[in-house]
């Protein structure tokens, strides 16, 4: 089978969408497919390689990535180390200035005119890269890879054409059209369009993917004709890079280590609640000698987190992003996981899987009641879920954090029940799936 693959993310991009489907493509590959991906240009890395079978083709946005690199190369002065004679200030203030007005300009004016989503600028490029490639042989199905909904916009051109493009499947990793708290583009201007373009785009797909219930089951309220379509094909564990071996990624090895490795997002996944719930702990259990360490990107909470550093002095520690591997090195040496459910029951954070391949006791933190994360911890055996109503948390919330931050005998699980909890994201399970929409 022949199959093309467009996805804005793609290895060595990190992402969850990107490390999924940078798997799936190779196991495709490897089980005798012959597979493309067009996906974005990258800075380093050829236009067109072959890596592990699969053949890949980056296009798209080189003129905006060397502005972004050039701008972002001319800071201003104090910002670096002065080198004589390397860059004038006056150069460097000028460069900061640009890049200032760009930003502002990205703000307040891009933000609001583009659509479907900000890889927008990637669509032309990839629907005629994609074009040239069926020209040259017709592709027994077209994938394409969302979020970004732009791959959707160019698969659903391309599926025009049954001669060249013989089946369209649509992998939706966030819905598009009702996700409010995470819009991918001005609502005011495009909730229309979006509704009127998904529903065209559902109708002439032949299979669709999702990763929750939820989701399904609201876009077969939105669109029934569709209903048969959707399937619901859950996260993929895949095996994160060896952790680094040059030395420990925690320095404290006497305290319990409770570790959030993501994103944190103002309206959609706020620490909040947990922060005031392990500040709670430590006043009303001041023996337990703990530290809550926060891993990744986390800029849009940042008057939380400096109040609660103030607050909690050693025991937060903002770590900011870290590469894949040495993510995998802090989960390992974690005592307890955490996670944040979103805002919204039809996303599902695709870490999870692989907190539960630890087998390490997992504490998750959600917002609503049809909370994806709580259903998918449901059969874990060492998971806590505990449920933020939008008020401090009260004391028997706190008990029971303590008693299972401290007890680690009473939560554990064992090897052949950790590998049939697992059993239905591994690779051969989820390629699986995929293999029945491609039928």
């Amino acid at each position: 089978m022949r199959l093309l693959i467009l996805s804005f993310s793609y290895a060595p991009r990190a992402n969850p969408r990107a490390t999924r489907w940078t798997t799936l493509a190779e196991e495709f590959a490897r089980t005798g497919h012959s597979v493309l991906v067009v996906t974005s240009w990258q800075q380093g890395l050829p236009e067109q390689e072959t890596v592990n079978g699969v053949q890949i083709y980056r296009v798209g946005m080189q003129s905006l990535e060397h502005l972004r690199r050039t701008l972002s190369a001319n800071r201003p002065a104090g910002t670096d180390k002065a080198v004589a004679g390397a860059v004038p200030t006056e150069a460097m203030a000028q460069g900061g200035m640009v890049l200032r007005l760009l930003k502002t300009l990205n703000q307040y004016i891009w933000r609001k005119l583009w659509w479907p989503d900000s890889t927008c600028i990637w669509l032309r490029s990839a629907l005629n890269t994609a074009r040239r490639l069926l020209a040259e042989q017709p592709a027994d199905a077209v994938i394409s890879v969302s979020p970004t909904f732009s791959a959707v916009v160019a698969g659903h051109l391309l599926a025009r054409n049954r001669e060249l493009c013989k089946r369209w499947i649509i992998d939706l990793g966030d819905p598009f059209s009702f996700m409010e708290q995470a819009l991918p583009n001005n609502a005011f201007l495009y909730g229309g369009l979006n509704r009127w373009f998904e529903k065209r785009a559902f109708l002439r797909a032949d299979g669709i993917s999702v990763t929750t219930d939820g989701t399904r089951e609201m876009y077969a309220r939105l669109y029934p004709a569709c209903a048969g379509k959707i399937a619901v094909i859950p996260p993929l564990l895949s095996p994160p890079p060896a952790p680094a071996v040059s030395g420990p990624f925690f320095r404290n090895h006497g305290a319990t280590r409770l570790v959030f490795i993501g994103t944190l997002y103002r309206h959609l996944r706020r620490p909040d609640y947990l922060l005031q719930l392990f500040s709670a702990m430590l006043e009303t259990h001041p023996e337990f000698n703990g530290e809550l360490h926060l891993i990744g990107e986390t800029h849009e909470c940042r008057e939380s987190l400096v109040f609660y550093q103030q607050r909690l002095g050693n025991r937060l520690v903002v770590h900011g992003p870290v590469d894949r591997s040495m993510a995998a090195q802090a989960m390992s040496e974690a005592d307890i996981l955490v996670n944040l459910g979103n805002e919204t029951a039809f996303q599902l954070p695709s870490k999870l899987v692989e907190y539960a391949a630890t087998g390490k006791r997992i504490v998750n933190i959600s917002s609503l009641a049809s909370d994806s994360s709580t259903d998918f911890l449901g059969s874990y055996p060492a998971a806590l879920c505990l449920q933020d109503q939008g008020a401090v948390p009260s004391a028997g919330q706190v008990l029971e954090f303590a008693a299972f931050c401290e007890d680690r005998s009473r939560y554990g699980i064992d090897a052949s029940a950790l590998e049939g909890f697992l059993r239905p994201f591994s690779l051969q399970a989820v390629a699986g799936h995929y293999g029945s929409l491609l039928a």
